[in-house]
């Protein structure tokens, strides 16, 4: 997905490499590996640079994943929580005059994802 997305973007991918890609069936083969949980469970990382991977990672998932998401409490937890926190971090953004920083990122990711799964 990301590689077709940067070839739209910059036109510098060839098609026969997208073509490759696009043969590749990866979200359903990471779903009966157990992927799903094991990546929701990531999000208990410390790092917040971690968090951030960890979130982009879910929202690709998501459509795969959507079901078991829904279905595990923790998750839903891990989310609350990360939300609450990256909420006192944005404003502390905001009050430095940042705009668009990076908690403010990180916390509209996870509102993007507890949306998406409400």
């Amino acid at each position: 997905m990301f590689a077709e997305e940067e070839a739209e973007l910059t036109q510098e991918t060839s098609p026969e490499k997208l073509q490759q890609y696009r043969q590749v069936h990866l979200l359903p083969g990471l779903r009966e590996q157990g992927w799903c949980e094991i990546t929701a469970h990531l999000l208990a990382l410390p790092e917040h640079d971690a968090r951030e991977k960890v979130l982009q990672a879910l929202a690709v998932l998501l459509a795969t994943c959507q079901d078991r998401y829904r279905q595990d409490p923790q998750l839903s937890r891990t989310l609350a929580s990360l939300q609450a926190e990256y909420q006192v971090l944005a404003s502390l953004e905001l009050q430095d005059g940042e705009d668009e920083g990076y908690f403010q990122e990180l916390l509209g990711s996870v509102d993007s994802l507890l949306k998406e799964l409400r």
